[in-house]
């Protein structure tokens, strides 16, 4: 029998591949012998070994057999492998869902439907970018981190070749205690953190551990969707407050009657619209918990970049009855694909959050975060978020003096204070306008995002999202102008 190689790939892949096609068209058959690794390898140009490691791949696939003294033998059960795998199914596959798969399938694509940039395609593509998840890769400190990973890597302790703490690393753990007691004032040891995947992993362990389907949560409006969709997976039944210039309205969410079990929030920088609670609101919503026996999630996403003041004091830290649950991230004061964050836990519900993160994922990977903990510790990460919080606050100067100049009170900004991100709310438009302005923009290179999203029910105004970390004083300045000629068009 003559066998030609396909020179697609390997050598060793070319022959299985040639062997196999054999049996499968039946040229070799049940029980035939194969000429001998010699003959085979003399044959066909190859070295032996090349040919003994197709046969031993054959082999454990099924389709040979190997008989001591005696030989390579096409396997009895071949004909029945080569036919399974040429046959197709009648029908494909519907496998059935959980109700908290399908929940989760509908509000994603009922999410995703309602952005208007990704249902067109254009998101990411425009020349001058205001998407709030984007960064400037010359704002993060390349050379800093990579001398941390070097030698955390050099360093890696024996615990490197185990699985990882399930509460993450306890260097990690210490050096962000002290991080978060220099900086906000959190009375925080390392026994009360949880380290995690991002904040989203925070949400989803806090809403599956401390809800049950039915149960009632609150979420600002408008509000971080990503918050709505783990509530729904969960079957949580969902109320949604109204948020102003300073916050979460605690009187309305005082005024409403339900079991209310979880409220989610973001006092420390309102998202999207970027007010601060004040203090005798922050002390309003903790005395209602107590009274209503409810917990509360204090999202505190970029507490880092308050360019106003000093920054509030959290929830957390005013909190006597552990209710509170302190939730924060690397994603935007470092690299969103770091994929790190933390909890601060009260003390009752540690050993059942770190029970669920152990079912989850064991562990994040070690490497990272004691080179993070190295990062606090040597001081390169306060020096970093100084950097960048100056860097952000001429961003944030650069936009409000474009927005004056270009756009003047056809607007109104929300959240300049801090962030890095604003709302443009657009004062002659209504909320069915903004789609049809944010396509505009598209095609004039300028990428905006319509607020709607963001809202539960319909939008109270109309307004655009606009991340300011991506790009430089030229071009906010840009991307301003072109927006302008774009909202005088609209008229």
């Amino acid at each position: 029998m003559e066998w030609v190689l396909d020179g697609r790939g390997t050598l060793q892949g070319q022959l299985a591949r040639c062997l196999r096609q054999s049996v499968q068209r039946a040229a070799l058959r049940p029980g035939e012998r194969l000429p001998g690794s010699r003959s085979l390898a003399e044959a066909l140009g190859l070295s032996r070994t090349t040919v003994l490691l197709a046969l031993e791949q054959l082999v454990a696939e099924g389709y040979l057999e190997a008989r001591p003294r005696s030989g390579t033998f096409v396997s009895a059960g071949a004909l029945g492998l080569a036919a399974a795998e040429r046959a197709s199914p009648t029908a494909p596959c519907r496998p059935k869902l959980s109700s908290a798969g399908r929940r989760l399938a509908r509000e994603l694509d009922s999410l995703r439907k309602s952005v208007p940039a990704r249902r067109s395609g254009i998101e990411g593509s425009a020349e001058l970018d205001f998407r709030y998840s984007l960064g400037r890769a010359a704002d993060f400190p390349l050379a800093a981190w990579r001398r941390a990973l070097a030698t955390t890597a050099r360093q890696l302790p024996a615990g490197g070749f185990r699985y990882p703490p399930v509460e993450g690393s306890e260097a990690l753990r210490g050096a962000l205690a002290g991080y978060l007691r220099r900086t906000r004032g959190l009375p925080v040891n390392e026994a009360d953190l949880l380290i995690l995947g991002g904040s989203q992993q925070g949400l989803d362990l806090a809403i599956r551990l401390l809800l049950d389907p039915g149960d009632v949560a609150v979420l600002e409006n408008p509000h971080y969707p990503a918050a709505r969709l783990a509530l729904r997976a969960c079957g949580a039944r969902i109320v949604a407050i109204r948020a102003d210039a300073s916050g979460l309205d605690t009187g309305r969410l005082a005024a409403r009657s339900e079991a209310i079990r979880l409220v989610h929030v973001t006092p420390s920088h309102q998202f999207p619209l970027g007010g601060v609670m004040p203090l005798s609101r922050r002390v309003e919503l903790l005395s209602w918990a107590d009274e209503r026996d409810a917990m509360v999630v204090e999202d505190d996403y970029n507490s880092e970049f308050r360019l106003e003041g000093r920054p509030v004091e959290p929830l957390a830290s005013l909190d006597r009855a552990g209710r509170v649950l302190h939730l924060g991230t690397f994603s935007k004061v470092l690299l969103p694909s770091l994929r790190l964050g933390f909890l601060v836990l009260p003390a009752a519900l540690r050993s059942a959050f770190v029970a669920a993160k152990l079912v989850a994922d064991q562990g994040r990977a070690l490497l990272e975060q004691e080179a993070l903990a190295l990062f606090i510790r040597d001081g390169s990460f306060e020096r970093h978020v100084r950097r960048v919080r100056r860097r952000q606050r001429e961003r944030r100067e650069q936009l409000v003096d474009a927005v004056a100049t270009r756009l003047g009170s056809d607007v109104r900004i929300h959240g300049a204070s801090g962030g890095l991100h604003v709302v443009l709310e657009l004062c002659n438009e209504t909320p069915r306008d903004v789609p049809r302005i944010v396509e505009d923009a598209a095609a004039a290179g300028v990428g905006v995002y319509d607020l709607a999203p963001y809202f539960m029910g319909r939008p109270r105004f109309a307004g655009l999202l606009l991340g300011t970390a991506s790009l430089d004083g030229p071009q906010i300045a840009e991307g301003i102008r072109r927006l302008g000629v774009v909202l005088r068009g609209a008229r």
